[in-house]
């Protein structure tokens, strides 16, 4: 939904909801009587609200998040906690968002018609406990069998005992699930695939089209702090993974990380988004740390929602990599060690697929003191070799110990006279 001045009643009126909410008084502590309702007059008002960050999530108790009766409940979810904020615990209802004008099962969204068209009965749940969709196992037809992601081959046995056809994951476990379940079953035979808690990146899309060639592959962007707030249409899904739909009830912001301002359409910002209608949790200008493109195209489902294309993750403190956590410290201390950098960067992490193998690069941008050496290819050479032994990926094994055990792929270096942020919004951003 854009943000414009008819949609400032809809937002008076949440507002007023959460602030006399009498079940929870989160946002009376947040805002401290700073925010009235009647007073949001103008899209620039509604602006000034400030944002909900992950940290006020995380710091606040899971029970102090709940604006509705505990009947409403259904289930918990907790996060990784690989962001390096912590893990966040949100109480959930059965998934619900709105849909062609009225409220829909998350289950139904892009997902429970192809299931039945496909005629599929049994498919595989395979993800951390605590991520699991209490809507999904509610529903009998098709049945979801739990497996375990910590036991895959236990799991690729379940799933061939039971002819599994469809299997829910995330695109991580699946890659690391594949070898066990191929030893056990005819990769040919799932028919669906459908990934949620993180993004597939298109190296990881093209691997599993290969490896599952009869599997119809979607995914959904599901963010654990509230309501589902996308749809995947057919069409998107066939088109590219990352495209998804912005629902109606949701209203979409997306901004400049480092202004908070808004960008152009087809620029690249941070998705901050707002619920518009009660539920067990209510995000208003929520900061998801992801980054987006929104697009001015037409989808040939006919459906009037914007479309997004999700792009990547921002970490402003680390960001987990196969396993590991690289920190913003370990950075600064690589380049302290190396000389002849200023002491600052920016990081992109990318996947790569090799021989059939995901691998990892992380691409730094870095500041040569003398600007003479911007272009200085040598120079640059010999300060690749010199961060990749400095950088430490966990306290004994360095980047370069990790390229010759063939886990990432060598470090890349670019030089810039300029770096695309202020020093004090050092951040990494993931390609996956």
């Amino acid at each position: 939904m854009e943000l414009n001045d008819s949609s400032l009643p809809q937002i008076r009126r949440i507002l007023s909801w959460v602030l006399k909410n009498k079940y929870s008084d989160f946002y009376r502590k947040k805002y401290k009587g700073k925010v009235i309702p009647s007073k949001i007059k103008t899209v620039n008002d509604f602006k000034k609200i400030p944002f909900l960050e992950r940290e006020d999530l995380v710091s606040a108790s899971p029970f102090d998040k709940i604006f509705t009766s505990f009947n409403f409940i259904k289930g918990v979810t907790a996060t990784s906690g690989t962001t390096g904020k912590g893990p966040l615990v949100t109480f959930l209802p059965e998934r619900m968002s709105m849909f062609e004008g009225k409220r829909v099962s998350a289950s139904y969204l892009g997902t429970k018609n192809k299931i039945i068209e496909l005629g599929i009965k049994y498919y595989l749940l395979i993800k951390p406990p605590f991520s699991i969709n209490n809507s999904i196992l509610e529903n009998r037809s098709p049945f979801a069998v739990i497996a375990d992601p910590d036991n895959f081959t236990a799991s690729a046995e379940i799933a061939s005992r039971l002819r599994i056809e469809a299997i829910h994951t995330t695109p991580t476990i699946l890659y690391f699930f594949t070898p066990y379940l191929k030893k056990k079953y005819d990769l040919k035979k799932i028919k669906f695939i459908q990934f949620g808690g993180e993004l597939c990146s298109n190296e990881k899309l093209m691997l599993f089209k290969r490896t599952f060639p009869n599997s119809y592959i979607t995914n959904r962007y599901v963010a654990s702090e509230g309501p589902v707030i996308t749809w995947q249409c057919e069409y998107l899904a066939q088109k590219n993974l990352q495209l998804q739909h912005l629902l109606p009830g949701t209203i979409a912001e997306c901004l400049d990380t480092l202004t908070g301002e808004e960008v152009a359409r087809g620029d690249v910002g941070e998705l901050v988004y707002t619920i518009l209608y009660p539920d067990v949790f209510v995000p208003i200008r929520y900061r998801t740390g992801d980054y987006v493109i929104f697009k001015e195209e037409k989808c040939k489902c006919k459906k009037p929602y914007p479309i997004f294309e999700a792009l990547g993750k921002i970490g402003y403190d680390s960001i987990a990599i196969q396993g590991t956590k690289l920190l913003i410290s370990d950075i600064l201390d690589a380049i302290k060690k190396t000389k002849g950098l200023v002491n600052d960067f920016k990081a992109h992490v990318h996947e790569r697929i090799r021989g059939g193998r995901i691998y990892y690069i992380v691409e730094v941008q870095l500041i040569p003191k003398d600007k003479k050496n911007l272009k200085n290819l040598l120079f640059k050479e010999k300060i690749r070799d010199k961060m990749e032994k400095n950088l430490y990926i966990s306290s004994s094994l360095t980047y370069k110990d990790l390229v010759d055990k063939d886990v990432f792929l060598p470090l890349k270096v670019e030089f810039m006279e300029k770096l695309p942020h202020e020093p004090k919004r050092r951040y990494f951003t993931a390609h996956y």
